[in-house]
């Protein structure tokens, strides 16, 4: 699923920034610590 429409299975900071338990800055921060592999690039991605 990843691979073929570049969406994550089970990715519990999306699905808390879509219900609005976290803000921007917040997944952002998330983001920001995992940017050196695909996982903080996708969260990067929800916030563009």
């Amino acid at each position: 699923l990843t691979q073929r429409q570049g969406l994550q299975t089970g990715c519990l900071e999306e699905i808390a920034h879509t219900q609005g338990w976290i803000c921007d800055e917040t997944l952002c921060a998330m983001a920001a610590r995992f940017s050196k592999n695909s996982y903080g690039v996708y969260l990067q991605s929800l916030l563009d």
